[in-house]
């Protein structure tokens, strides 16, 4: 059983898909599964999978949207951890899951952590990064001053999810 699952959701994503995947796969961290859920995608996107097929776990579905892509994902995933990354992002640095897995691993109570994401143009120019700063050292007072933690960078505890609820899945964009 992996300890950590990361869950990819995509829809018609086929032109970064590939190099999202490979960030993941380039990780020096590598006990994880890697669940692609393809919400709907009419880009060929299970064809230009078809080569990763023993690596990772492909679920199709009709669309209903990212967030009930992700918590597909996560009903699906075995691990401990989920590790969240959209099909249009990467991860930059390859110690990115150690570094998460290693906070989590030495402190019981922390259930969720996130770090800071480039904002990239199709061109490759930076335009900026999210969160632009810290607002509050709690995940509830982030979360009631306004702050965004980009979802790609986040690797949280399964058990969240059970205490928690999953994503709300009126929400299209989340």
């Amino acid at each position: 059983m992996s300890k950590v699952s990361v869950i990819i959701p995509t829809y018609n994503c086929v032109n970064y898909l590939l190099s999202a995947m490979e960030s993941v796969f380039a990780q020096t961290y590598q006990d994880f599964e890697v669940i692609v859920v393809d919400d709907g995608s009419t880009d060929g996107t299970r064809e230009v999978l078809s080569p990763y097929t023993d690596k990772i776990k492909y679920i199709y579905q009709e669309n209903r949207g990212v967030s009930s892509a992700r918590n597909r994902g996560v009903r699906e995933s075995v691990g401990e951890y989920i590790a969240f990354l959209d099909a249009d992002d990467v991860w930059v640095g390859e110690d990115k899951l150690s570094i998460q897995v290693d906070v989590l691993e030495r402190n019981e109570k922390v259930g969720l952590v996130y770090g800071k994401m480039a904002m990239v143009d199709s061109s490759g120019k930076q335009y900026g990064i999210k969160p632009e700063k810290t607002v509050g050292p709690t995940f509830k007072e982030l979360i009631e001053t306004g702050g965004h933690i980009p979802t790609s960078t986040v690797l949280v505890r399964k058990k969240c999810f059970e205490k928690a609820g999953y994503f709300d899945e009126s929400f299209t964009v989340f």
